[in-house]
């Protein structure tokens, strides 16, 4: 992908989020995205690329320049540490549905069927 504008573009295709989600995830104006995405801006800040690379997965250096995987190359431990950062942030709903998840993944893993999930464990 030969622009900036294109490459924006594509990650927007690909984590499939409104304009101004990704404007403010980011951390620039609604409008400096639209001139960015439109070809008028024709560079993006080394922090708002990093930010991209951070939160979404994508090369900075391929946002910034379009060289190179688009995608970074994560190992196991980052993903897992990015894991670990997200849980931090969940409300107690939504870590009680985490946990039930979870839940659900070991007994799979352990080749027991899930049936239902209820508030009560002893009844799964």
């Amino acid at each position: 992908m030969d622009t900036l504008s294109q490459r924006l573009k594509h990650i927007l295709s690909i984590i499939q989020i409104k304009q101004y989600v990704f404007a403010e995830s980011i951390g620039i104006s609604r409008s400096y995205l639209t001139k960015l995405l439109n070809g008028e801006r024709t560079n993006i800040s080394k922090s708002a690329a990093l930010i991209i690379e951070d939160k979404y997965g994508f090369n900075r250096h391929w946002i910034e320049t379009g060289e190179g995987n688009s995608m970074i190359q994560r190992d196991e431990s980052s993903r897992k540490l990015e894991v670990i950062s997200r849980i931090r942030d969940l409300s107690s709903i939504e870590l009680d549905a985490l946990i039930a998840l979870l839940d659900s993944l070991e007994t799979y893993r352990d080749g027991r069927q899930v049936t239902y999930l209820t508030d009560n464990k002893d009844e799964v």
